[in-house]
């Protein structure tokens, strides 16, 4: 028997880690209200009515100064849902806060988090050979997992040396775990 193997373009990668966020949030967001949005030149935040605050990294231009968000909406005192379905927008600045909102929603999830497993490798049930993929460089977090003997590969475009597609497709085809940082 054969098997064909099939070998998308990067952007299909992209596209499925950002529908699967995006589905897992969902119902989360269709709950909540944005309070206020923050583009800050290094971070931005997303804060919830209910006072729970996500940030994430602001992008700057390609020429490396600030990008400025000239988009008339601003997503404030509107539903979650609406600034969630941008996770895959064209806009950088519209991504960022995105991702700012799905980190103020992934606060009930970490509230959950076992306090008696002060670990992440036992939070995230990751058990030592287990393979993780990080996007964003975060020394501190692949220096813990590297210790128990958990395989960390990260992707950052200021210290990877690996080429992207290459990256996306090991993560997508042999990760177990993905961690998205803000930086």
């Amino acid at each position: 028997m054969t098997y064909l193997r099939y070998t998308p373009p990067l952007g299909e990668y992209f596209m499925k880690i950002d529908q699967t966020i995006a589905e897992f949030f969902r119902e989360a967001a269709e709950k909540a209200t944005i309070e206020y949005v923050y583009l800050g030149l290094g971070y931005s935040a997303v804060l919830l009515s209910d006072g729970r605050c996500g940030i994430a990294y602001t992008p700057k231009s390609t020429e490396g100064n600030c990008m400025v968000y000239k988009d008339e909406d601003s997503f404030e005192k509107e539903r979650a849902s609406k600034l969630l379905s941008c996770i895959d927008d064209k806009n950088p600045l519209k991504r960022s806060m995105a991702i700012a909102l799905v980190n103020a929603l992934y606060q009930e999830q970490a509230l959950l988090i076992d306090r008696d497993k002060p670990s992440l490798h036992n939070n995230m049930n990751l058990e030592p050979g287990a393979q993780v993929a990080m996007i964003g460089y975060f020394a501190p977090i692949i220096q813990n997992l590297k210790r128990v003997d958990i395989e960390v590969r990260a992707f950052d475009y200021s210290k990877t040396h690996e080429s992207e597609e290459d990256f996306y497709r090991w993560a997508i085809d042999s990760c177990d775990a993905l961690i998205l940082t803000a930086t």
